[in-house]
């Protein structure tokens, strides 16, 4: 989507796992992360860990993104 279609409650839901193999359904929110931001820095404390992501705003949550 191009930025000029952005809504301004746009927020990026930043989920993580250990295990990729649990369903993305049951992994935990990490952090939000504002839509205007391209990009963010998440400390891990583990030597493996995933994340997917959504994009969420007043229509609701998109799906996940690829782990």
């Amino acid at each position: 989507y191009a930025i000029a279609s952005q809504t301004p409650d746009l927020v990026f839901k930043v989920y993580h796992s250990y295990d990729a193999r649990v369903a993305l359904r049951n992994w935990p929110l990490l952090t939000n992360v504002p839509g205007t931001a391209r990009s963010v820095t998440v400390p891990m404390n583990q030597p493996q860990e995933f994340f997917t992501l959504t994009a969420s705003n007043y229509l609701g949550e998109s799906r996940f993104s690829a782990p």
